[in-house]
């Protein structure tokens, strides 16, 4: 559609204004239409990207020579043929229907859908509810993973997937049968705790520049531009460049994206505070460092009944790097019928010479002890060691505690890679453990009739049980 400015005749200012207002109302007409349109084709996206991850996962590289490029074109081929079959069948006979800017709009939808899938399903299935992902985030940290260059992808396989888009505003004469429907990906016993290998990394990453290519279309489609700066793009290839990284680098890097997410919580979400002294001491000798924390009180737990026993503890877990053959968590002992217990008990943390204080953080977790069964968790707050330094370690902090963590989006995704290295990395594991359980325990705590009370909006409910 044309400017208004792209007229050869003169306009009143006052009716330019006006054309000028009802261009941008039909824009967003046409673009809220489109997004409505667009999601009517998400679940069978969803499949077909749910069978390229299959396809994916049977991809591997067998003896040490590794597979040649013929070989890896043919996987990628494999792999895409649900995916493109969809494609075609559904844009040749969209292109007959839509005006061109139509359908070009559809086409930036597709492209939305099918990188966020990707992501959701294929990239990051993991162990963690995609639900609540929505709950708990409160921004997307920006990609610094470089924009991948829209070359053609090398050898004849590939260029017989290409073939398609460049054709793509014709009709195909015969229908492609759709994919058979397939189980969740990530509830799929073959696959669940399974991350990607280097190859099927390398494979991915493949198929992503085969996908921009056939929606480029040879220039008919979207625009380079376009494809190179999406967001979804990005934070697909972000996901992707993690999984290379070890343990110990990603909890850095959640580390670092949690200071962000602290710094977002109101003083009106705190129900309660809790009372510690924390001091870190390096040894002129060995380099070493020691980290003292002192738990000294709790007080106004909120939403806490006591008409029964209530016996308030507090969990303390030191998470960061070079922490294996290291104590990462001490407990105190339990209190009896009080909001605001006292504890003052001192515990020692040892960190390595090749340690940076700045790359942890300590995580306080107040539970309620209950015999016979789990303790419940009460309330939660995090302290960094850098924060520590900041405010001196002599003084007591008084840190505002909260029902439940909050996360960026950055920090989702280190939890969803970790979580599939669960299963042979006890730092991995007891790291989701924590933090999932921090993030999804929002409760009140009744000590009569030992029942937790989610304390969820209406709408977050409501996404749960849809």
């Amino acid at each position: 559609m044309d400017t208004v400015d792209n007229f050869s005749f003169n306009l009143h200012d006052e009716t330019r204004e006006q054309l000028t207002e009802l261009q941008v109302k039909l824009k967003d007409a046409v673009d809220t239409l489109v997004a409505s349109f667009a999601s009517e084709f998400e679940e069978d996206v969803q499949r077909n990207v749910l069978e390229m991850g299959r396809l994916l996962q049977r991809c591997n590289v067998s003896g040490s020579g590794g597979r040649s490029m013929e070989q890896m074109e043919a996987d990628c081929e494999n792999c895409l043929r649900p995916l493109m079959d969809y494609f075609e069948l559904v844009l040749s006979a969209q292109a007959n229907a839509c005006e061109k800017t139509v359908l070009k709009r559809l086409l930036k939808e597709l492209w939305k859908i099918t990188m966020q899938n990707t992501e959701k399903f294929v990239v990051l299935p993991g162990v963690l509810d995609a639900k609540l992902s929505r709950w708990f985030s409160i921004g997307r940290a920006p990609s610094k993973a470089p924009a991948m260059g829209l070359t053609t992808p090398r050898g004849t396989a590939s260029s017989k997937l290409i073939g398609g888009a460049q054709s793509l505003f014709s009709h195909v004469g015969h229908n492609v049968s759709a994919s058979k429907l397939l189980q969740d990906f990530a509830g799929d016993s073959s696959t669940t705790n399974r991350g990607l290998t280097p190859y099927q990394c390398e494979l991915l990453s493949s198929c992503l520049e085969t996908i921009q290519v056939y929606f480029y279309a040879g220039g008919r489609g979207l625009k380079r531009s376009f494809l190179e700066r999406s967001p979804e793009l990005h934070n697909l290839q972000q996901a992707l460049s993690l999984y290379s990284q070890s343990t110990d680098t990603l909890l850095k890097d959640f580390i670092t994206s949690e200071v962000f997410a602290m710094e977002a919580i109101s003083p009106d979400d705190a129900c309660g505070y809790l009372n510690v002294q924390v001091e870190v001491f390096k040894h002129p000798g060995t380099g070493e460092y020691k980290v003292i924390v002192k738990v000294l009180s709790a007080s106004d737990l909120g939403g806490v009944h006591i008409s029964g026993v209530f016996r308030p503890f507090v969990e303390v877990y030191l998470f960061g790097p070079l922490l294996a053959d290291r104590k990462r968590r001490f407990t105190t002992k339990s209190r009896s019928g009080t909001i605001s217990p006292l504890f003052n008990e001192t515990f020692v943390f040892y960190l390595s010479n090749r340690s940076d204080p700045e790359w942890y953080e300590l995580q306080f977790i107040v539970k309620d002890y209950c015999f016979g069964r789990t303790d419940r968790l009460v309330s939660t707050s995090v302290l960094t060691l850098s924060q520590a330094l900041d405010l001196g370690g002599s003084a007591p902090v008084r840190l505002p505690l909260t029902r439940r963590q909050t996360q960026l989006e950055a920090g989702w995704t280190v939890l969803r890679i970790l979580s599939q290295r669960i299963a042979t990395d006890e730092v991995a594991r007891e790291f989701v453990r924590v933090k999932t359980d921090c993030c999804c325990y929002c409760t009140s705590v009744n000590a009569e009739d030992a029942y937790v009370t989610p304390s969820l909006s209406h709408s977050q409910l409501d996404a749960v049980s849809s």
